[in-house]
């Protein structure tokens, strides 16, 4: 669990970083307090669910991305062409 905190904290600050924001402006964006956004990107606590989830779609990524643990696009493709495949079984 560790490491997923490592690897929040490192992609949410380079996130910000990356859009030339401030906290203060995260916190504005998302209505996450400054505060939590802080001790995010400092690693002494996770966020909630809700929080991850505002996070991630003001990004534009996954929640997956966000904590380092995206899966491959292969995999997804391959659980589509099965649900396809179940699909047209069916009809």
């Amino acid at each position: 669990m560790e490491n997923l905190l490592k690897e929040f904290a490192e992609n949410l600050s380079a996130l910000r970083q990356e859009k030339g924001m401030s906290l203060r402006e995260l916190s504005n964006a998302t209505q996450i307090s400054r505060a939590a956004l802080n001790e995010y990107e400092r690693g002494i606590t996770d966020p909630s669910m809700t929080n991850l989830i505002k996070l991630a779609r003001y990004f534009g990524k996954s929640v997956s991305w966000l904590i380092g643990e995206e899966l491959p696009a292969k995999t997804d493709d391959l659980a589509g062409k099965f649900m396809r495949r179940g699909e047209s079984e069916e009809s």
